[in-house]
């Protein structure tokens, strides 16, 4: 970049009162706000033009002041001096560090936010992009797992707003009607996103809602894992991010149906709390976990998940008397007061407390076995105002549903009958 291309922000905003008014019109300030706002960018732009003076337009000391300069436009509310005086910052942070470096990330975020506040969808997508290029040319600074992650929930929130019926532009913007494979590897090659490519195609701009469904979440699961490796690569094994990569990569599993890599999750969650944890607790915890997933999926795979979720359940309460765990801290993993549904990650659809708005409640009773199923279900109250509809809603969830088996007097076995009080909150 020349000299003359460099935009001279703070040079031309800092001179007067009048030119603070000028960027925010219709500004309210507090007495005596003006005259500070003003007095503040003076000093930093004498900072900034000396520096300039002494050491170049790209001196590495004016990324300081120019940071100090964006966030106080920021403060009054000048977002488009702030987002000139940002780039700035990000040509001076590449003139110094590279054009690679992870060092501008912090600023291209701040950019993103306020794209979103905006609702520039598009240019959300291509500074996000952007990152991901980042943090796949540096895989050996921990800072890239964090852009990892956020991308795999990034993937998961688009999916959450398309699943309530919204048709988000980054399904559009990412082409997920088509194969997200694709885009992931146009990433890796250096281009934004499948816009260059095939944004108007067919493929991009509609599709099956199931494959795009898929698509997000696959999408999800790699970045996921991408962070996982990295933060491995990194010597990270031990970090507190590890559990929560694993825990995400569960859950992605769990909802396109990959038991396979959702176990393996598990178990590397189980080692983690075996090296890393302190106390017992979520070593046991994380035994549950294992054991509520074998159980899961038992009815599709056969009894050997079966088998092994009752060892693991048993191992894991065994764990617990052997270290003392306190009792109170047993009974809620193991027969707590509202019973487990699994997946036990997901929101337990029992769970449905008396509230301000509750029209009426349920009462049921039922037992659930060894293996976890139910049985013995009997309603024994529906206040008049609940339709029979939501008492056969609630029934079907109790006979369909898998639940973690409960222990009664040390032993997994049918559970003494249990009542439940079911209100319905609308």
């Amino acid at each position: 970049m020349r000299s003359d291309d460099v935009p001279q922000t703070w040079k031309t905003t800092a001179r007067s009162l009048m030119l603070i008014a000028l960027v925010v019109p219709g500004a309210s300030f507090p007495q005596g706000g003006l005259d500070n706002f003003a007095d503040r960018e003076r000093q930093i732009v004498d900072r900034i033009e000396q520096e300039q003076r002494e050491n170049g337009i790209y001196s590495v000391g004016l990324i300081t002041p120019l940071t100090e300069l964006s966030l106080l436009f920021d403060e009054i509310g000048a977002s488009v001096r702030a987002d000139e005086t940002i780039r700035q910052v990000l040509t001076v942070i590449r003139a110094n560090n590279g054009l690679e470096t992870l060092d501008q990330v912090p600023l291209i975020r701040r950019l993103i936010s306020r794209e979103i506040e905006r609702g520039n969808s598009e240019a959300v997508w291509e500074l996000r992009n952007d990152l991901l290029i980042l943090a796949d040319r540096n895989p050996d600074d921990l800072r890239s797992a964090g852009i990892m992650r956020e991308t795999g929930d990034n993937r998961i929130d688009i999916l959450a707003r398309y699943e309530t019926g919204e048709i988000p532009p980054e399904i559009i913007l990412g082409c997920f009607y088509d194969d997200s494979t694709q885009q992931d590897e146009a990433y890796k090659r250096g281009s934004h996103s499948m816009r260059s490519m095939r944004l108007g195609t067919v493929e991009c701009l509609s599709g099956d809602r199931n494959r795009a469904r898929r698509a997000l979440l696959e999408s999800a699961q790699r970045y996921y894992l991408r962070g996982l490796n990295i933060m491995r690569l990194n010597g990270a094994e031990s970090s507190n991010e590890v559990p929560e990569l694993l825990k995400a990569l569960v859950r992605v599993s769990y909802r396109i149906a990959t038991p396979g890599a959702g176990r393996e999750s598990l178990r590397d969650l189980i080692d983690y709390a075996e090296m890393y944890s302190e106390g017992w607790l979520p070593q046991i915890e994380a035994h549950v976990q294992l054991a509520d997933w074998d159980l899961l999926y038992a009815s599709a795979y056969g009894t050997r998940y079966e088998d092994s979720a009752l060892e693991a359940y048993q191992h894991a309460y065994d764990l617990s008397v052997a270290n003392d765990i306190a009792q109170e801290s047993i009974d809620e993993i193991f027969a707590p007061r509202i019973p487990v549904v699994l997946p036990s990650f997901a929101a337990n659809p029992l769970d449905s407390p008396e509230s301000p708005g509750s029209r009426g409640f349920i009462e049921v009773s039922f037992v659930i076995a060894e293996d976890g199923k139910s049985k013995r279900i009997d309603v024994l109250e529906r206040t008049e105002n609940v339709a029979r509809a939501e008492e056969k809603d609630l029934v079907q969830v109790i006979k369909y549903r898998r639940f973690r088996p409960q222990v009664t007097d040390g032993q997994f076995a049918d559970s003494n009958p249990i009542v439940l009080r079911y209100y319905i909150n609308d």
